[in-house]
């Protein structure tokens, strides 16, 4: 009769085991599906594609093609590697312009992305004084991507205007601005 009551505790522990090393199994699962080199990381890598295919996109029509950008993930670092028709460059041997055009796709690219994956309905971007260095190839193709998209983007600059954006004025009188439309 002991005998009996032993194989029977046994099984029962036997049982128990049984289920906390399913448990365990579940929670090693959900260790690594975050962890830095799971689901987490797969997603990231992900948007990281999505990012620079938007950005290539942007870039492609700001630069005639010329330019493209790849995001290169090494040590756990993040690095843009730049291209400019077919050769890879330093981004500090970009001329204001070339640079201006690469950081502006870079902002239109993220704004996207941003507004694709937020719950969020602010969308909006403001570009400032990106036109001044632009020559005016750059402007033209500037504005041909901002009208070609409901990017609701603002472009800040001194002076400057195209006809086919809306202007909004900022005029100072002595320590008071005024909006004009």
């Amino acid at each position: 009769e002991q005998t009996e009551q032993f194989e029977t505790e046994l099984s029962e522990l036997q049982e128990l085991l049984d289920l906390e090393g399913a448990t365990a199994s579940h929670l090693e699962v959900l260790k690594k599906a975050f962890s830095t080199n799971g689901l987490l990381a797969y997603k990231i890598e992900n948007l990281v594609k999505e990012l620079e295919e938007l950005t290539n996109h942007y870039l492609a029509e700001l630069s005639d093609g010329r330019f493209t950008l790849e995001f290169v993930v090494s040590n756990d670092k993040l690095n843009v590697q730049i291209t400019d028709n077919g050769n890879i460059v330093d981004i500090l041997a970009l001329s204001s312009g070339e640079l201006a055009r690469v950081n502006t796709a870079t902002l239109i690219a993220i704004r996207k992305l941003m507004s694709s994956i937020s719950k969020s309905q602010i969308n909006i971007l403001f570009l400032d004084e990106v036109i001044n260095v632009l020559d005016e190839t750059g402007r033209e193709k500037l504005v041909e991507v901002l009208l070609e998209e409901d990017l609701n983007t603002y472009v800040v600059s001194h002076g400057w205007t195209h006809p086919l954006l809306n202007k909004v004025e900022v005029v100072k009188s002595g320590n008071v601005s005024k909006l004009e439309h």
